[in-house]
């Protein structure tokens, strides 16, 4: 189990229309629908990227097209600490990955 500090991170609810008040809220009307709730958990801090997430998902590996994602993030908090990003092949290498994440990333080229 992902064990987190308190203040570590913020839980924010999915919202299709932005109408909701409240993580309670979200949740009390998504299963009145019989939805499955989703939430976000965001972490803005870099050091608990380094310390918590990243040695987490190191341990327990996903095993989907996510875990290219995840590469390609250590990749991005790897340049960060290297202030490789301020160089004009860093930001172009940046950009690179970074469009190539998440939805961006061409899936017919996965083996």
């Amino acid at each position: 189990m992902l064990s987190l500090k308190k203040g570590t991170g913020k839980i924010y609810p999915l919202s299709l229309n932005g109408s909701f008040n409240s993580a309670e809220e979200y949740l009390n009307d998504r299963t009145s629908l019989g939805l499955n709730s989703v939430i976000r958990y965001e972490i803005n801090s870099k050091v608990s990227h380094k310390k918590i997430v990243i040695p987490f998902f190191n341990k327990y590996p996903l095993y989907t097209i996510k875990s290219l994602d995840f590469e390609d993030w250590k990749t991005l908090i790897s340049m960060s600490d290297t202030k490789e990003y301020k160089t004009v092949v860093g930001k172009e290498k940046t950009i690179a990955i970074s469009k190539g994440m998440n939805r961006g990333r061409n899936s017919s080229n996965i083996s």
